[in-house]
């Protein structure tokens, strides 16, 4: 069974996302991204606060994309199939999905780390192209190159070794590895990467340059892709009886877009709807418990069209030197911004 090399994952994942009751369409996006395969353009990197349906989209791309299992049904009756070019990149490519927040169960080192991930997409290469079995390869890359074919690479939590404090000592040697296997190289017919860190921050120089970032507050692309908009919200509202529009967005207000669109946090949404009742989701199921103590402070200061946030950067980073990054992305984003509801309820998302 392959760790990463056209694996059912993503699949298997989307098609139980697609079966839910509350599941909204984003497929739509898939046109966008396929507008950059075999171009210059074709490293995208989307940095999102928690929660936010990156990994929904990843495996939406690798169900789609991926050539080991035929997902025509399950794409047939969503919003992609009325693409004129629906069929051009289906089920075509090759597809090495890789989770990089998945350590090894022996050895807790950077070698054992970044071992486990060679290793395991040598395995999964060579099994593929037996023919490679008994040649030696200096690097991935090289391994690649041999196949003479073209992959898809989706890369969920790029980020993971960042803003979990993972061998800080070899963290450039990860950038570097990430670059090596990936930069002009000719097997690749997309890089699609997920995180919530910046990847400008991080990927220092030009190791991961080839990267178009979209974040959060800078993504005129695909910012309704990510969340649920407004009227997605009152869709699903409508296919249940017991929470209103207005009661969901008194408590998941989002925030706005450059262009007035409200954007929803998913989970907190589908949550109440699933649950009959509104309530702090995010705070209990995504916040660990030393990032709580940052909501009280940035709750009413950052109001749905506020953007500019780097002046209360210094407060998050006295709360949490460790991981500032990743809490005032994610304090930002899953606060609700009534300063006076928070003081009634003491609750917060």
């Amino acid at each position: 069974m392959p760790n990463y090399l056209n694996t059912s994952y993503s699949y298997k994942d989307f098609q139980m996302l697609a079966d839910d009751e509350f599941f909204v369409d984003k497929s739509c996006i898939i046109e966008k991204i396929s507008r950059q395969i075999r171009t210059k353009n074709r490293y995208l990197c989307v940095t999102k606060p928690r929660r936010f349906g990156k990994t929904s989209i990843l495996n939406m791309l690798g169900a789609y994309y991926g050539l080991a299992y035929d997902s025509k049904e399950l794409f047939d009756g969503l919003n992609i199939s009325r693409s004129k070019d629906y069929t051009k990149h289906l089920n075509k490519y090759n597809i090495i999905n890789i989770s990089l927040n998945n350590l090894p169960d022996s050895g807790s080192t950077y070698a054992d780390y970044i071992s486990f991930i060679k290793e395991s997409l040598k395995q999964d290469l060579t099994a593929a192209y037996p023919a490679l079995k008994d040649t030696h390869f200096g690097s991935l890359s090289e391994l690649l190159s041999a196949t003479d074919d073209t992959f898809i690479f989706i890369i969920d939590e790029w980020d993971y070794i960042f803003s979990h404090d993972l061998y800080a000592d070899n963290q450039s040697d990860f950038l570097e590895f990430l670059r090596d296997l990936l930069k002009d190289r000719p097997y690749v017919a997309l890089a699609y990467m997920t995180g919530v860190l910046p990847l400008k921050k991080y990927g220092t120089g030009s190791a991961l340059n080839m990267f178009k970032e979209y974040t959060m507050l800078n993504d005129p692309l695909f910012e309704t892709y990510f969340g649920f908009t407004e009227a997605e919200v009152e869709m699903l509202c409508r296919r249940q009886t017991l929470l209103s529009l207005n009661e969901i967005s008194e408590w998941y207000n989002g925030y706005q877009t450059k262009n007035g669109s409200r954007i929803y946090n998913p989970r907190s949404v589908v949550c109440a709807l699933e649950d009959g009742t509104c309530q702090s989701y995010w705070t209990r199921a995504c916040l660990k418990n030393h990032s709580c103590q940052l909501h009280a402070p940035l709750c009413g200061i950052f109001g749905p069209h506020s953007v500019n946030v780097a002046r209360y950067a210094s407060l998050i980073r006295v709360k949490s030197p460790t991981n500032c990054d990743a809490h005032l992305t994610e304090s930002i984003f899953q606060t609700r911004s009534r300063y006076s509801r928070y003081n009634r309820n003491q609750k917060r998302i």
